[in-house]
Order: C-alpha cells, then structure tokens, then sequence
C-alpha cells in the first residue's frame, strides 16, 4: 500500500505528496478534484482537467473536516476559503458522472 501511494505521489504537485490515504477523488467538467489526509490534515486540491498534476494546483485547502454519516460508510468533507465552503457529501447512496453530484460551494 505504501508503495502505491509513493508512486501515485511521485505523480503529484510537491505540496500534495506525502499523503496517508487518498480520500475522494472526483472531476467536474473543468477541474480535476483530490481530498487526501496528511497526517491531522485534511486537504482539497483542484487542478484545471487535463493539466499535468505535476502543476501547481488552481486551489489547495487545508484543515478540512471529515463528519461520518451513520454506519453505511457514507461522510461528509468540508473545507473552508474566504467565507466560502466547499462539501464533498460522499456516500453509497449518491452516484453521479463527475463531482458536480457531490460537490457543492457555498
């Protein structure tokens, strides 16, 4: 496991590697969007779709929150940025194309 997260961060903009787990990943029609946990961290990063990951990303939060939903597995990320919050309501019981199912801004 440890392996495969090296290789797939050796892929990533420095700042996004050296995660532990790869929590959500998802696109919308113009962006590529990671959350991944950093030790106590909780992090976002959204690239532009089709950029190199190896590129700065367009936006990188930090501190997120993760709130399980129930036992079924299902949770919620929020991130916080200029008054704005991004939640990725992530569950079994959503599905979708692409992250505009499970990203909202508000």
């Amino acid at each position: 496991m440890q392996t495969a997260i090296k290789q797939d961060g050796a892929k990533l903009y420095p700042s996004a590697r050296g995660f532990d787990k790869l929590t959500f990943q998802c696109t919308t029609k113009k962006l590529y969007i990671r959350a991944q946990q950093h030790g106590d961290d909780l992090r976002y990063f959204a690239w532009t779709k089709g950029a190199s990951l190896l590129t700065k990303p367009e936006l990188e939060l930090t501190g997120g929150k993760y709130d399980p939903q129930g036992t079924g597995g299902n949770y919620n990320l929020a991130f916080d940025n200029n008054g704005f919050t991004y939640n990725l309501n992530v569950g079994h019981y959503l599905c979708g194309e692409d992250c505009n199912a499970y990203l909202a801004v508000a």
